[in-house]
C-alpha cells in the first residue's frame, strides 16, 4: 500500500511540473510575440511616408 501511494506521489508532482513547464513554455511564446509585433510597429513607425521622421531625434 505503501508503494502504490509513493507512485501516485511521485505521477502527482510529475503532472504538476509538467503543468509548470507548459504555463512556463506558453508565457515564453506570448512574450516573444509581443516583442515580434513591438518590432513589427517600431519598423512601421520608423517607415512612415509623412515627413515626420526627424521628431524623434529632436
Amino acid at each position: 500500500m505503501k508503494t502504490l501511494m509513493f507512485i501516485l506521489v511521485i505521477a502527482y508532482y510529475i503532472t504538476i511540473v509538467i503543468k509548470s513547464i507548459t504555463t512556463i513554455v506558453k508565457s515564453i511564446t506570448r512574450l516573444l510575440d509581443s516583442i515580434s509585433r513591438l518590432k513589427e510597429s517600431l519598423h512601421k513607425l520608423r517607415n512612415r511616408p509623412d515627413g515626420n521622421q526627424d521628431d524623434f531625434n529632436e
